[in-house]
């Protein structure tokens, strides 16, 4: 088994006076584990997503787990395959069920099927504490295949956030400084990296206006 991460809206570093912070970009992350596809499991099996933290702040807009697999056999009734997840390598059913693979899911035997589960907000939650989700899958006497399992976040970026990490704060205030009087921005360069809020072409007043109006509203 495999892993990786990826960041869909790549964190960069900020330098400011010699300063360098990793921030978390306010767009979608995930976590993908990679599984052995030819080696049928015939029992509980389990495995660990984990995400860079998110700062206090950030609005998810949804969080997903997508599982792709292959059901060989279903086993015994109720004929499904289960998904749990918790936040410990211990499993509660009635908080953990994320959902289930059926034969309305999964018709063939033969083939993989991708199914994507949405995490309800206690589950959510659990992903934003530190950044891990365990996973597992709970089968019924029945043999399955596993080829990968991605678990995706998305969150909301506030308006005029420019390092977009979920907060208005001194992280954007030396971003801004840093572009001070910049005068060539636009759409090829992001609007100098988000720091021309107004989109007038430079960095200027306009733009530290708006921060510390911000700056006001969510601090």
């Amino acid at each position: 088994m495999s892993k990786k991460n990826t960041i869909c809206a790549c964190c960069f570093l900020l330098i400011a006076g010699g300063w360098h912070s990793s921030v978390v970009k306010a767009a979608c992350v995930e976590d993908t584990v990679t599984f052995n596809p030819n080696q049928g499991i015939s029992w509980n099996y389990g495995w660990s997503h984990s995400l860079p933290e998110f700062p206090e702040g950030c609005v998810v807009t949804s969080c997903t787990l997508t599982i792709r697999a292959q059901i060989w056999y279903w086993g015994y009734y109720p004929y499904r395959q289960d998904v749990l997840c918790s936040d410990t390598t211990t499993f509660n059913f009635s908080e953990g069920f994320v959902g289930s693979l059926s034969t309305s899911t999964h018709p063939s035997s033969s083939y993989f099927y991708t199914r994507t589960f949405q995490l309800q907000a206690d589950q959510i939650t659990w992903v934003l504490n530190d950044g891990s989700l365990h996973v597992m899958m709970v089968t019924y006497g029945g043999t399955y295949y596993l080829d990968y399992s991605t678990l995706e976040i998305c969150i909301e970026p506030l308006e005029d956030d420019i390092v977009e990490d979920c907060a208005i704060d001194l992280l954007d205030l030396a971003f801004l400084a840093e572009r001070w009087l910049y005068s060539d921005c636009g759409p090829g360069n992001n609007w100098c990296d988000n720091a021309d809020m107004d989109h007038s072409g430079e960095v200027n007043l306009v733009d530290v206006g708006r921060l510390a109006n911000q700056w006001l509203i969510n601090n």
